[in-house]
C-alpha cells in the first residue's frame, strides 16, 4: 500500500519535472545519498543512495550519487542526454 503511493506520487511529481534539479547533498562515512528535488514544488522526483564500497573511494560517493539520479531522469524523459552534463571522468 505505501509503495503503491510512493509510486503513484513519484510518478505525479516526475511529471511536474521541468529545468535544472536541485541536488540536496547528504553524505555520512558509509553511505552517501543524492536526491533530486522539484523546485517549484519542492517535492523529492528521486534519491540514490551509495554505499562507500560500491566507488573507489568515500570521494566518489556524491559523484556516483548524482550519475545515478541524472540517467534516472534521463530515461524518464525529463533530461535531455548532452555529452557535457554526462561526462563523470
Amino acid at each position: 500500500m505505501v509503495n503503491n503511493y510512493y509510486i503513484v506520487q513519484k510518478r505525479e511529481i516526475l511529471q511536474s519535472f521541468r529545468g535544472y534539479p536541485g541536488c540536496l547533498p547528504v553524505t555520512d562515512i558509509e553511505y552517501g545519498t543524492r536526491s533530486v528535488m522539484e523546485e517549484t514544488t519542492e517535492k523529492i522526483v528521486h534519491f540514490s543512495l551509495v554505499q562507500v564500497s560500491e566507488v573507489a573511494n568515500s570521494n566518489a560517493v556524491e559523484k556516483e550519487g548524482l550519475k545515478r539520479c541524472l540517467e534516472f531522469l534521463e530515461r524518464a524523459g525529463r533530461l535531455a542526454s548532452n555529452s557535457q552534463v554526462f561526462n563523470f571522468d
